[in-house]
């Protein structure tokens, strides 16, 4: 027992790492859904803390009565059970991983943290190799788009756009946005970590600027923003500090690059079906205020896109024509589960406020953004920066960061 505690940190590292790398691999298919590598170490990883772990009953009782409780009290009003149950499984097995991690008391996250940060540097080095053999036009197969190939868990929707000569490196991931946000959150765990450390960190903000990520650039302005605030008591004084900074910053990315003038530009985007600003905020608040209005209690778990082919009104359906996901999972939420996702915010806030660390809050804007410019809430990547984020907000006190920096 003690040699497999003592072993499991590095264990937790080298699940961090083949987690993140090989996130999109799919080692099976069942039902239509791929089973990636993180869902076979998972239970794995289960079994271990189970056997090692020392839980903070509350913490653990909370998490999972929020993780568990509500989506099984959604599913009773769903407008499609069977769409509910197919939700139900994945939340089923990362659900359990993330409130057991997040509630044992004698597990280190910073081990976690480290193979996440590893996996990322060889992810972003492949993201700047595909960014010059695409747009370079020296290779433009199927495999440098999607490495995993037919293996590849999410299908090949980029694959048509690799010789528009306007590439948007994705490296593993199944779209730029998650190579931005990813890279912004590696960025923001190493200066957590480790101030120190130059190297990583510029690799990190290469791919966010490779994956010219609207959200991406967004999380990693405020948050360099953030840290050139001066340590003041003052919130009023930074607050004026950070608009005067912002100001500047703002107008030297837009004279960087035309690509990143558009990165910020893609306001029209907001009205366009057929585009990614549309379902990631337009989409979303339009639904959002649908379902409140009618449904307060929610569509039910997993079945939003089933409510717009079938059963919502034909002006609102037509709205979301061509594409019907809804990518936003801070939304997605509230569509889900109406009035009762008011609980996931008060924890999420709850958890942030009551760390009285200076630095949660990148974490928190990490975690939020990550919530906004996606829709995975389903898909093992969400649970993952979760897992990354949240315990090390409350392991980590002033104190100790600053102890990490001494040393």
């Amino acid at each position: 027992m003690k040699k497999l505690e003592a072993a499991f940190p590095r264990i937790l590292g080298v699940f961090g790492f083949l987690s993140i790398l090989f996130h999109n691999f799919a080692v099976f298919r069942f039902a239509d859904r791929a089973f990636t590598v993180p869902d076979i170490l998972i239970p794995i990883i289960l079994i271990i803390i189970v056997i090692i772990g020392r839980f903070n009953k509350k913490r653990l009782f909370i998490s999972a009565g929020l993780i568990f409780g509500i989506p099984l009290l959604s599913m009773i009003i769903s407008v499609s059970l069977a769409e509910s149950m197919n939700s139900f499984l994945p939340v089923l097995l990362y659900g359990t991983f993330f409130s057991l991690y997040f509630s044992a008391t004698n597990i280190d996250t910073k081990a976690l943290v480290k193979g996440f940060l590893t996996a990322m540097v060889l992810a972003v080095i492949f993201g700047l190799l595909q960014y010059v053999l695409i747009n370079m036009k020296i290779a433009t197969d199927r495999w440098v788009v999607y490495p995993f190939g037919e293996r590849t868990a999410f299908g090949f929707g980029l694959f048509r756009g690799v010789k528009s000569g306007s590439w948007r490196a994705n490296s593993i991931f199944w779209e730029p946005s998650m190579l931005g946000l990813f890279s912004a959150a590696a960025f923001i765990l190493d200066y957590h970590i480790n101030r120190k450390e130059k190297i990583r960190k510029i690799i990190y903000l290469v791919g966010v600027i490779l994956s010219y990520s609207t959200t991406a650039y967004i999380v990693i302005a405020v948050c360099v923003i953030y840290i050139l605030i001066p340590k003041t008591k003052s919130k009023l004084l930074k607050a004026y500090v950070f608009l005067i900074i912002l100001l500047p910053v703002f107008l030297l990315l837009l004279s960087l690059s035309p690509r990143v003038i558009n990165a910020f530009g893609r306001v029209s985007e907001l009205s366009n079906q057929h585009s990614s600003g549309y379902a990631r905020i337009s989409a979303p608040l339009e639904l959002t205020r649908h379902v409140l209005a009618t449904k307060p209690l929610g569509l039910g778990l997993g079945a939003a896109d089933h409510y717009l082919r079938f059963l919502a009104p034909p002006d609102l359906s037509r709205q979301f024509a061509g594409d019907r996901a809804v990518h936003n999972s801070f939304f997605l939420l509230i569509i889900w589960f109406g009035f009762g996702s008011v609980f996931y915010f008060i924890f999420y806030l709850r958890l942030f406020l009551s760390t009285g660390i200076t630095h949660s809050v990148y974490l928190f804007l990490l975690v939020l953004f990550f919530l906004l410019g996606t829709g995975a809430i389903t898909m093992f990547v969400s649970w993952l920066l979760l897992a990354l984020a949240l315990p090390l907000a409350f392991q980590y006190t002033d104190e100790v960061h600053e102890n990490t920096l001494d040393n």
